[in-house]
């Protein structure tokens, strides 16, 4: 009776996983799941890529490789679909309280999966499988506290089931965003009481405080994501993605941005260069220098954006400030009329 009870609990926890897969977007499908005469059984799809724990430990160890496959930005790209499947389960009632990089996995085509649903929970109160055991950092724990030190909330870490909902799992996706940016772990990993303590007693959330070269933005968005009262996280998943994905707009429009303002800076450098040949016209001479005044100025005005300024002390303009200096020099090696003449144009 008690091993039938046992192998129906798991069931139970299959068709959860199940029924959290079911059009999921980033969730492993589960094809079916049942009681056999020789127990439980599931079938679910096959996938293959490298979890993010994985690349994140390549990358920390400066493995070049990995380095030129998984840039920022599609890690970035990556877990927006994480959350986005994680919010989708979310308003299906069920609550993953396991999201870990162990957990999500990187296909070769762009494939992002959130692996290991054990321990998921129906919002409404269902409990997932539950043991004895106490929570040890890098394993999965059955218990008061279900889930893994480091990445579990304060509200999950001390057993309060009732106060464990999406923004519990918003933590995690915090957690995990984190070591994706900083390429180390969010709470210290030397003992079980010190990740508890970590937990419980608050930890800086901005990636950039470990020397992390990240944008204010970033650092902001995992700040809030990380705070330890659940009311003042992000409400839910979506809503942390949609940070993320302002972040990755606004960092391709300053992409666009820097390449046009390079673009004009070039043609500037280009006109100042052909009014220092020989035999120029003075007319031409004076065009050609206005031309590249003109472009200059288009180049201004096309800032980069804000960057931080802890890491890298000048703004998003700064690097148009050096192509103005290379075009001064360029200014310096003519006939050393063009100031002068600008003046006066």
């Amino acid at each position: 009776m008690w091993a039938r009870s046992r192998r129906t609990g798991r069931v139970s926890c299959a068709r959860l996983a199940c029924r959290a897969s079911s059009s999921t977007p980033a969730v492993v499908p589960v094809y079916d799941v049942d009681l056999g005469d020789g127990g439980a059984f599931f079938t679910m799809k096959r996938v293959r890529g490298e979890t993010l724990e994985r690349i994140v430990a390549l990358l920390a160890a400066g493995d070049s490789a990995a380095r030129e496959r998984y840039g920022r930005r599609r890690l970035l790209t990556a877990f927006v679909s994480v959350c986005l499947g994680v919010d989708h389960a979310h308003s299906r009632g069920v609550i993953h309280r396991d999201l870990k990089p162990a957990n999500l996995m990187l296909g070769d085509y762009g494939e992002v999966y959130v692996l290991d649903w054990g321990v998921a929970r129906v919002a409404a109160g269902a409990e997932g499988p539950v043991g004895g055991s106490a929570p040890v950092a890098g394993v999965t724990a059955h218990g008061s506290a279900v889930g893994t030190l480091g990445y579990m909330p304060p509200e999950q870490l001390e057993g309060r089931h009732d106060a464990v909902g999406p923004r519990s799992d918003v933590y995690a996706l915090g957690a995990v965003l984190f070591e994706v940016l900083a390429l180390q772990p969010l709470h210290p990993r030397t003992t079980p009481e010190a990740v508890r303590a970590s937990t419980l007693g608050g930890v800086d959330g901005c990636p950039s405080r470990r020397g992390a070269a990240v944008p204010e933005e970033l650092d902001e968005v995992c700040a809030r994501a990380l705070r330890t009262r659940p009311e003042e996280r992000y409400a839910s998943a979506r809503e942390l993605a949609d940070a993320v994905e302002r972040f990755l707009d606004g960092e391709g429009d300053r992409e666009r941005r820097r390449r046009a303002a390079e673009g004009h800076t070039r043609a500037a450098l280009d006109a100042l260069a052909q009014s220092h040949r020989e035999g120029q016209a003075d007319a031409a001479r004076l065009d050609l220098r206005r031309r590249a005044l003109a472009e200059l100025g288009r180049a201004l005005a096309l800032p980069a954006g804000r960057v931080s300024h802890r890491r890298r002390g000048v703004d998003g303009a700064g690097h148009l400030s050096r192509a103005v200096l290379r075009a001064a020099a360029v200014r310096r090696g003519g006939d050393g009329r063009l100031d002068g003449q600008h003046r006066g144009a």
